[in-house]
């Protein structure tokens, strides 16, 4: 299953034992500083882009 388009939202994980809110913290934290978080990776390797205003 391809949980890309719902990464950020809260309660969504692909560990039974996670709680799955790390993630819409993050973005959330970003959100309000004015920046962008996004996914940038494939299946092998998992990696983020955080932009910040400066």
């Amino acid at each position: 299953e391809d949980i890309a388009a719902s990464l950020f939202d809260p309660f969504i994980s692909t560990k039974e034992q996670n709680k799955g809110l790390g993630l819409a913290i993050v973005a959330k934290i970003i959100e309000d500083h004015g920046g962008v978080i996004r996914l940038n990776g494939s299946r092998e390797l998992t990696c983020f882009d955080v932009i910040l205003p400066s």
